[in-house]
């Protein structure tokens, strides 16, 4: 095995059920920081593509998925502007949904 440098570390997700580890469902990488901060090194796309490619091809129908509330095990495919987007964002939105709204209303207007 190859010998890592202080720092380094991998990166592994692995599923597990009644009878120990999920065969063909491990997915290991080296961290590509040494900074001690490896929790970006995983996101959602990189997740979901674990998920389709090797979590449930190798679970059984009507297996119960159970995860931790992580911030890559969820993606908001819509997001809402917030008060610190620009006042383009909540009008294109609005345009989006064919939301009738007048472009003159203050920024601050738009979320009421």
């Amino acid at each position: 095995m190859e010998k890592h440098k202080a720092g380094q570390r991998l990166i592994v997700v692995h599923a597990s059920n009644e009878n120990g580890s999920v065969e063909g469902a491990s997915l290991v990488f080296k961290s590509g920081t040494a900074s001690g901060d490896y929790h970006g090194q995983i996101n959602f796309d990189n997740f979901f593509k674990w998920v389709e490619e090797k979590l449930l091809p190798n679970i059984p129908p009507n297996s119960v998925i159970y995860m931790v509330n992580t911030s890559y095990h969820t993606k908001v495919l819509d997001p809402v502007p917030s008060k610190y987007s620009t006042k383009k964002k909540p009008i294109e939105l609005l345009m989006e949904k064919n939301i009738v709204h007048n472009p003159n209303t203050k920024k601050t207007e738009l979320y009421d």
